[in-house]
């Protein structure tokens, strides 16, 4: 008698095209699916015990979760619940991806996920963990002509501001960065070979639960910034990553 393979969970919106991908690399291989909304997340029927995570009656075994601090997670609540809902419901989450029987792909800790998942958060805890980082300058100091800012909110280079708005906002501020991008799943790069110093990034990550993420470096390997909901662009590398997170989701979910 063949056993029938465990739960997957999806937590992403509809429109998240890396998810759904996964979603049918696990279905061609047999696997079970529940896809799950963020905006609905808090309306749905959980129970979590030491051991076990069951949403709508059917134990966990595998979650990918796509979902950032920011998202609304309690819709169907009335306006002045939803706060409240949202903050219980992500709480609940965080400890049911916690689980050690529970593959949660990313599985964020209390700390990293009320830090917001933000790009400086993961490169200021990779830089005490020995990762080498680039440099930056943060609030009015006098810059070079021609370097950058990395907003805290996406990181994605753009001009400097003027003296006064650095001082004002604490700009993270730095020279032109010619940036190289890794995919890194469960430790490992999967976009060809990397710097030993991205590798090392991509290790701890995994080790501290995420196993998805896109790695911005320099020419030299050193770290610029960390994204742990990456949106990859269709075509080989998409296709890769999907593949093999699907795998590695598939099999958690089918081994007993």
């Amino acid at each position: 008698m063949t056993s029938t393979p465990g739960t997957l969970v999806i937590v992403a919106p509809e429109e998240d095209s890396l998810a759904r991908r996964v979603s049918e690399v696990v279905a061609v291989r047999g696997g079970r699916t529940r896809w799950c909304a963020p905006v609905h997340l808090a309306s749905l029927s959980v129970a979590l015990t030491e051991e076990q995570f069951i949403v709508e009656d059917e134990t966990v075994r595998a979650v990918l979760w796509r979902v950032s601090p920011d998202m609304p997670l309690a819709d169907d609540f009335c306006a002045q619940d939803r706060s409240f809902a949202a903050a219980e419901t992500a709480a609940v989450w965080i400890a049911g991806n916690s689980l050690p029987a529970t593959l949660a792909i990313n599985r964020f800790d209390a700390e990293a996920w009320y830090s917001g998942l933000r790009w400086h958060y993961w490169r200021n805890r990779l830089a005490a963990a020995g990762v080498a980082v680039t440099d930056i300058c943060v609030g009015d100091l006098a810059l070079p002509a021609g370097w950058q800012w990395s907003p805290y909110t996406t990181g994605d280079p753009c001009d400097m501001p003027d003296t006064p708005a650095r001082a004002v906002m604490a700009s993270a501020c730095h020279g032109a960065v010619e940036l190289v991008t890794a995919v890194a799943v469960c430790g490992e790069i999967e976009t060809g070979a990397s710097h030993s110093n991205v590798r090392l990034a991509a290790a701890l990550l995994d080790a501290w639960g995420v196993g998805l993420a896109a790695i911005d470096a320099d020419r030299d390997g050193r770290v610029h910034r960390v994204r742990v909901l990456p949106a990859l662009e269709a075509g080989p590398v998409f296709e890769h990553v999907t593949a093999t997170l699907g795998d590695r989701l598939y099999e958690h979910c089918a081994a007993r």
